[in-house]
């Protein structure tokens, strides 16, 4: 498997870019991953990747903040379509954890978002975590299912509560400054896929 050069681009470009990147290797959209940078501070810059192997039957969006490498968003589509699908729903996305992290916050018996419950989708490994630059996202981690209605609607950062069994609360923060970009990948992917498979 070759790795692939990355993509770099403004939050206003991520569309043209990923336009681009189908354009030059499709029908798969690529020989692996593009990463998008959007600007601003660089400790807090979102890191947005799509992560596509040519063996595989998904295409993966992957999004995090430099400064909260712990935990982000991700999603997989389908190659041919580009349907967005759910661990626990068709049409979820991923909020993946680190197991570090939440093991240090005490774990968690269930977790919401304002008004809404959210389903623990999964746990597992991440072989390719560190495969595409120096930009690493964790290695173990455990997902939660947030479906993309929640992450659309809602027009400000959104905080994710966990609540264990017997410690204290604890919460992470989605931030717009991620949401945005990242779905703005996803969205772009699922385009160029979804075009590519009425070819």
């Amino acid at each position: 498997m070759q790795r692939s050069r990355f993509l770099r681009a403004t939050a206003a470009a991520v569309a043209t870019s990923l336009a681009l990147l189908a354009a030059c290797a499709l029908p798969s959209l690529g020989r692996g991953p593009g990463q998008l940078d959007t600007s601003g501070d660089s400790a807090t810059r979102p890191i947005v990747q799509v992560r596509e192997y040519s063996a595989s039957s998904m295409v993966s969006v992957i999004g995090w903040t430099s400064d909260e490498p712990a935990y982000g968003l991700r999603a997989y589509l389908r190659r041919h379509g580009g349907e967005l699908v759910g661990d626990y729903r068709r049409g979820d996305h991923r909020l993946y954890m680190s197991t570090t992290l939440v093991r240090y916050m005490g774990g968690f018996d269930h977790v919401r978002v304002p008004n809404k419950g959210l389903a623990l989708s999964g746990r597992g490994l991440d072989d390719y975590a560190c495969f595409h630059g120096d930009r690493c996202s964790p290695v173990q981690t455990i997902w939660v299912a947030i479906p993309d209605s929640v992450l659309r609607l809602n027009r400000d950062s959104l905080v994710v509560t966990f609540h264990p069994r017997t410690a204290h609360d604890w919460s992470i923060t989605l931030r717009r400054e991620l949401i945005d970009p990242y779905l703005g990948a996803v969205d772009s992917v699922a385009a160029t896929l979804h075009e590519v498979a009425r070819r």
